[in-house]
Formats: structure tokens, sequence, C-alpha cells
């Protein structure tokens, strides 16, 4: 058996044309970011574990779509959690670290609300608490929220179930999208877009000082919101 992990075979090549002809090619795609809550659902399911969906999307958006780190947290709440509970937001916090209140899942639905002391509150948090929101993810999920945002601006056919098709999203992520649009136009969306851009730079050390990614994040939460 030959196994190929973190990038695709090349199909031109002998290798992967000579097991095609004499074997079984079995190819596994990362699954898109919409389809982990329910994922992770039917994963605990299958322990006789059921979870809240706020908790399984909350561990979606803080764990990525890594199934090998989801399935360790999970059983990590599987060893944690007594049989015929329900696992919801303060297990996630208590053991997997995750505050129910200060994480990048509340800060997107702060921002789009335009909701200034929550947003700071996060921001705030993020700064004394570092690991709890790597710059990385936090830029990532950030420009992951304002893309679909803009997206949504473009579509036609703005009914729930047309919209949560077209951005990929949970159904249970609408309204934040909904609040997004309302109060970030495309144009002032454009203009988040140049914020982060800056602000990526300046987290890998280009485009100006870099106070620490925490003053970073500040920062950017207050030139986002005006």
């Amino acid at each position: 058996m030959l196994c190929v992990k973190y990038k695709s075979i090349d199909k031109r090549g002998k290798i992967y044309k000579a097991i095609e002809k004499n074997g079984v090619v079995f190819e596994m795609k990362k699954l898109y970011d919409d389809k982990l809550p329910k994922w992770i659902e039917d994963y605990l399911a299958d322990k006789k574990m059921k979870i809240s969906p706020n908790a399984s999307l909350l561990m979606a958006e803080h764990l990525g779509n890594d199934l090998s780190r989801i399935a360790n947290e999970c059983d990590k709440l599987l060893i944690n959690i007594k049989a015929g509970e329900t696992i919801d937001l303060k297990h996630i916090e208590q053991f997997i670290g995750v505050s129910k209140e200060f994480n990048i899942f509340e800060l997107l639905k702060a921002l789009g609300r335009k909701d200034v002391l929550k947003s700071n509150k996060i921001a705030n948090y993020f700064k004394a608490n570092p690991k709890s929101c790597p710059m990385p993810l936090t830029m990532a999920n950030l420009y992951n929220f304002f893309s679909k945002t803009l997206l949504y601006h473009s579509l036609t056919d703005k009914s729930r179930n047309n919209v949560a098709t077209a951005l990929k999203i949970h159904s249970f992520h609408l309204d934040d999208y909904f609040s997004c649009a309302k109060n970030y136009s495309p144009d002032k969306i454009v203009h988040v877009f140049s914020v982060l851009r800056e602000y990526d730079l300046r987290s890998k050390g280009l485009g100006g000082s870099n106070p620490g990614d925490g003053d970073l994040v500040r920062e950017m939460v207050y030139k986002i919101l005006h």
C-alpha cells in the first residue's frame, strides 16, 4: 500500500499509472469548512455521544479541517465527559481550551454587527492570551469571512438555502453574514481587505513596525470598524 499525505500524487507519472492499472486508487479530499460540524457530530454519534450545534461549530472554527486533529480532540472529550451528557460550550472551553466568549468565531460575529465594545473586548483577550488565536488563524478567518460577505453581495438569489450553498457555510452562520452585508458595503469590504493586507505584512515584519500580534490585532480591529 502506498500512501501520499499532504500533497497530491502526480497522475501523469509511472507510479500512479501502474497503481491505477494493477490496484485501486483512493483519493480523500479535505472537507469543506461547512461540512466539518456535521463530521464532528457524526464522529461523536458513532461513539454514542451527542454535541450541541454551537459546540460543534466552535470546534470546527478553532481546529480547522485537519480531521486527525479534530478526532484527537473529540477523543479527549469522550474521555472526560460522562456518558449520556451532551457536549456543549462549557466542555469545549474546559477540555479543548477555547473560550466560549472570546474566540475568533465571536470576533467575526462582533465585527459583522459592528459591535465595537465586544470586538475590542475580544481583541484585548487575544492580546492577553496570545495562544488563544494565533495571528495566521486570525488573518485567515477574517479574510474568509469578508470574502464570503463580498460574494453574498453579488448573489441575485439571497434566499437562505441559496446563500448557504453559494457561500459553503452552515445555516447556523447565515445571520452573521446577513448582518455583515448590512453593515459593510462592497466598497467598505475592499477597504477591509487593504487593512488585512497591511496587518498581515506587519505581522511578518514587513510594511511597518510590529509591536506584537496582540497590539496588531487591536489596531486592525479598530481600522476595520472605522
